[in-house]
């Protein structure tokens, strides 16, 4: 999936979105982005709407960490490029030991779960230009 948001004001910024389908053999997941809200001054400031359906017919467990589910930044889960170059991650980095049954969140079957992720908490948005985002899959984990 693809979306452009256009705007015009003293600045313009152009954000492609994408998000791949995420599939395991037991489970299958889509993740989405939606944007909530883009602040044009530098630094850019955008907001998301994180989303991940369970299109099974059985709950399935993500682990937590590392998504938007954590409710901040521990790594980098998107790959955000501005006229050619990546956006610099600038958030945290945690190591961690094994999980454990509270680390991971249920999306009941045929449901999803949402959050809100505010970039400039991660990402060095600092001038306007040509945006493209994608969520980096590889951070999911049932």
């Amino acid at each position: 999936m693809v979306r452009n948001i256009s705007f015009t004001t003293l600045m313009y910024v152009l954000f492609l979105l994408s998000a791949t389908g995420l599939t395991n053999a037991n489970a299958q997941l889509v993740a989405e982005i939606e944007i909530l809200d883009v602040n044009d001054r530098t630094p850019v400031s955008v907001s998301l709407k994180f989303i991940l359906k369970n299109e099974s017919e059985d709950p399935i467990n993500v682990l937590k960490w590392g998504t938007p589910f954590e409710g901040k930044f521990t790594r980098d889960m998107f790959n955000i490029v501005n006229n050619g170059e990546r956006v610099p991650y600038r958030g945290m980095l945690v190591k961690r030991p094994a999980p454990q049954e509270k680390d991971y969140i249920e999306i009941a079957r045929k449901s999803e779960i949402s959050e809100t992720v505010y970039l400039k908490n991660g990402y060095d948005f600092n001038s306007a230009g040509t945006y493209t985002l994608q969520y980096v899959q590889e951070t999911l984990q049932i």
